[in-house]
């Protein structure tokens, strides 16, 4: 009864952090809108390095709310594990607007999906992906999770 249970959860918070992450990459590509209109920027650059930068950081911490144990004190670990999901949110977004600005030739059409929605999916599966290692390492080796 007890791996059920684990199962259930092991799913329910996995649904739970893909969701999270989604929607604060989104929040966080338009905070990065935002800042971008609003300091008179003219670089794309800087636009591209806000839109990866926040939208990483949006699903990191998204995942990490939808795995937070509320139930015991935060440690070491914990806040360890939350800045590791942050810079692979960075990371997989970097990775996500890279795959995706090459899907489609300049010549022929447009792509039917962003490089910047490639970006939220790219930091969205990185993020859930690491942290579903992490627990499924730390249930095996008898940590906490």
């Amino acid at each position: 009864m007890e791996s059920v249970q684990f199962l259930l959860v092991f799913v329910g918070r996995t649904a739970l952090g893909v969701g999270l992450a989604l929607v604060f990459s989104m929040v966080g590509v338009g905070v990065a809108w935002g800042l971008y209109v609003f300091s008179s920027s003219t670089s794309w650059t800087g636009l591209l390095i806000l839109f990866t930068s926040v939208g990483g950081i949006g699903a990191g911490v998204g995942c990490y709310i939808a795995w937070l144990r509320i139930d015991t004190r935060l440690g070491l670990s914990d806040l360890t594990a939350g800045a590791a999901l942050i810079g692979v949110g960075v990371g997989g977004a970097w990775g996500g607007y890279q795959f995706g600005s090459v899907q489609v030739a300049d010549c022929c059409a447009d792509p039917e999906i962003s490089p910047i929605s490639h970006a939220i999916l790219g930091a969205t599966v990185l993020t859930n992906a690491t942290m579903l290692t992490y627990v499924a390492v730390g249930r095996a080796l008898k940590f906490r999770y």
